[in-house]
């Protein structure tokens, strides 16, 4: 499924809608409230400009806030039941491209979190900005290039046999925008 099918498979049903956010701590609720979502948002915890993520989700499917144990600083997360009644999550994360805000330790915190995720043996859809990159998707070992980071990011999925669905650039020539699933294939609309 490309990146461009599986999104419109949230936004097109009306179900979810994910952001990253320049909002802080002066920007009340209130002013970034839409009618009939439940908002989650997570701001940048360190004091700087822009930054931070915002989910909102449809109010009838009646979202709960999910807190990962993963210390991954630009996370936020909700559980919902899905079709059938099972539980799964429904997050969004940003990673920022320099390590002088949250330092290079933000890269193993992001596969703690996917590993976490993994292991929770729930379904979950992880819509990320990470800032990898990537040309294409999937990776041809033997052209593409990746980042030190980005390696071993793609080798945490492979572990977890989790599937990114993005096949197409989200931004000038780069899949730096990624959905992450436990689901293999193109079976994105089986966990909504």
């Amino acid at each position: 499924m490309s990146g461009f099918s599986a999104a419109c498979v949230l936004c097109v049903r009306n179900q979810a809608l994910c952001f990253n956010s320049w909002t802080n701590s002066h920007i009340s609720d209130s002013e970034i409230f839409l009618a009939g979502y439940t908002l989650f948002r997570k701001d940048r915890p360190v004091n700087r400009a822009r930054g931070g993520v915002l989910l909102y989700v449809r109010s009838v499917l009646q979202p709960v806030e999910f807190e990962p144990r993963s210390n991954f600083p630009e996370q936020v997360w909700c559980r919902i039941l899905d079709s059938k009644g099972g539980e799964f999550y429904l997050g969004v994360c940003y990673r920022t491209p320099t390590d002088s805000i949250f330092g290079s330790r933000n890269h193993a915190a992001l596969r703690e979190l996917v590993t976490e995720l993994a292991g929770s043996r729930k379904h979950f859809v992880l819509i990320e900005d990470l800032n990898y990159s990537f040309k294409k998707w999937p990776l041809d070992a033997d052209t593409d290039a990746p980042s030190e980071e980005a390696r071993q990011f793609i080798e945490c999925l492979d572990d977890n046999f989790l599937t990114q669905h993005v096949t197409v650039p989200t931004r000038n020539n780069s899949i730096l925008d990624l959905i992450i699933t436990d689901e293999q294939g193109p079976n994105l609309q089986r966990i909504l």
